[in-house]
């Protein structure tokens, strides 16, 4: 079984790199986007010096033996200008280690397309500072130690690796938030408004477990929210992974060793970060509150104080099912958030009134378009 988190090579031969991170995010796209490359020299003698690694280390696990003697005909068969090599999952960290050694021994770059890291052949790790912190985390999970048996211990363990996935996803720490919310909270800039990911680290009898979660903040729909009585959230609450995706991800929410580990930081990218990559702007809002992106997120927006949000997004979106949602929310929501049920219902009229009156059924505002 495969780990998901790939490792690209390629060989800097010819670009005109300066020794930071953003500098060499381009250089890597242009490997990428360059077709039709004959296999280079420098990815063949990696290929061909990893089988000879197993060979003078015999008691090498036998997935990773069988991983490094594929290497070479996959390098054969790369007509791009990086190579990409998608780790096995176990023993996931002993192939790592393996391959950032032979690939500084050769000469070639290596990036972490999980952690947003760059190996580069000198030994430097950038971005330096969770080059850092993730090296830390890798040589302690490569030590003599036993997994950590307290929540401190854990924490100082799994923080830098969500941290570099959220950095390379483009968001940055929120020290309003975590002023107000306490935890560890992140953010980024998109089209329609602010994404917000916050999350703690906790133990349970099953296990360590990093109890996360992810909402949207959007200006537009604040501001026709802040005309009306509902509970005026400045955020629209996506979900709790515990809560939403508990049943999806089943075992892999907790964590009792590296692959466990490993296994759920994969989860949190793929399954959870990714409703963030999908809701990017209102017609992906439009997505997730429709239940394009899942049922459950949507019967969680739609049956509860976001419920109002996500109607003004519909119209926004110029959702043709609008009057059919405005008439169907209101029985399906069973928490009003701090105004109750009576004055929710209540109020909904009015905004259902006001949307129709100030955007057409394209989500226009009609005093711009004229009609």
């Amino acid at each position: 079984m495969m780990s998901g988190e790939a490792f690209y090579v390629w060989d800097l031969a010819g670009e005109q790199v300066a020794p930071k991170y953003e500098d060499l995010l381009p250089a890597f796209r242009r490997a990428l986007a360059r077709e039709d490359v004959p296999p280079m020299d420098k990815m063949l003698v990696l290929a061909r010096l990893l089988p000879q690694v197993v060979r003078d280390n015999p008691d090498i696990d036998t997935d990773v033996a069988d991983f490094f003697g594929r290497v070479e005909s996959w390098a054969l068969s790369n007509y791009y200008g990086a190579l990409r090599l998608e780790l096995p999952a176990d023993p996931f960290w002993i192939a790592k280690r393996i391959l950032v050694k032979v690939a500084s021994e050769v000469g070639v770059v290596l990036f972490d397309d999980l952690q947003g890291v760059f190996f580069l052949p000198d030994g430097r790790i950038l971005p330096e500072a969770q080059g850092k912190k993730w090296q830390g985390a890798i040589h302690y999970l490569e030590g003599q130690h036993d997994f950590p048996t307290t929540v401190p211990q854990f924490k100082k363990l799994a923080f830098p690796l969500l941290e570099a996935i959220l950095i390379r996803r483009g968001y940055v720490v929120d020290e309003v938030l975590q002023r107000e919310n306490g935890g560890y909270n992140f953010s980024r800039q998109v089209e329609c408004g602010v994404q917000m990911v916050g999350f703690k680290f906790e133990r349970s009898y099953q296990g360590f477990t990093i109890p996360l979660s992810i909402q949207m903040s959007v200006d537009v729909v604040n501001d026709i929210l802040s005309k009306f009585s509902f509970s005026n959230y400045d955020y629209l609450y996506i979900f709790e992974l515990y809560d939403s995706f508990k049943e999806k991800l089943g075992d892999a929410l907790y964590v009792s060793d590296v692959e466990s580990l490993n296994e759920l930081l994969s989860a949190i990218e793929s399954y959870v970060l990714s409703i963030h990559e999908s809701t990017k702007n209102i017609m992906g809002l439009n997505d997730l509150v429709e239940g394009r992106l899942g049922e459950t997120l949507s019967r969680r927006i739609l049956g509860v104080w976001t419920a109002p949000k996500a109607l003004i997004t519909l119209r926004l979106a110029g959702n043709k099912d609008f009057d059919r949602f405005a008439i169907e929310i209101p029985s399906n929501v069973r928490v009003w958030g701090r105004i109750g049920k009576a004055q929710g219902l209540a109020e909904w009229p009015k905004l259902v009134e006001y949307l129709k009156t100030h955007f057409d059924d394209d989500g226009k505002p009609i005093e711009q378009s004229g009609t």
